[in-house]
């Protein structure tokens, strides 16, 4: 109402303006007047206009999918070109489900000898997160040394 009240003034300020500087006569200087004020009580009273959202779409999220990749992608680097810790958990987590599908469990300590004979020291190093700061090429050591590990079989993969 403020707002309507502050529109009628500047509007009553230049029919004045009109009336007194420019020499129109009053009907005409009234007329524009009450044409203004309606114009603006029209204007004014109008709700204000919402803005257009995106309709919100639940996502499936899959285990193993490209969201996965996808995520972990671009957390693969911290500042200190290291890779991140997130990054380590991730291949942490994808180790211990590859683990265990041979039935060694990456969190019992009575199965860190198996795991290790499994991983390779240095990939068992990088998961446990035993490296000072791991780069990206123990990342990628560690990720060729996972995919060689099939769970279907229970002879180790090949040593490197």
């Amino acid at each position: 109402m403020i707002r309507l009240a502050v529109y009628v003034a500047i509007e009553a300020a230049v029919a004045a303006m009109l009336l007194l500087a420019a020499g129109t006569d009053l009907a005409h200087t009234l007329m524009a007047f009450l044409a203004a004020v309606a114009v603006t009580v029209f204007v004014v009273g109008q709700p204000e206009p919402r803005s257009p959202r995106w309709p919100r779409t639940e996502v499936s999220v899959k285990d193993g999918a490209r969201d996965d990749v996808s995520n972990l992608s671009w957390t693969l680097l911290s500042k200190d070109d290291a890779v991140s810790p997130r990054a380590v958990r991730a291949v942490r987590a994808t180790a211990s489900t590859r683990l265990r599908l041979l039935g060694v469990d990456l969190d019992d300590p009575a199965d860190a000898p198996a795991a290790r004979r499994l991983l390779g020291d240095e990939t068992y190093a990088f998961v446990e997160s035993s490296l000072d700061k791991p780069t990206l090429p123990h990342l990628l050591r560690a990720i060729d040394r996972l995919t060689e590990i099939d769970p279907a079989s229970t002879a180790p993969p090949r040593s490197t």
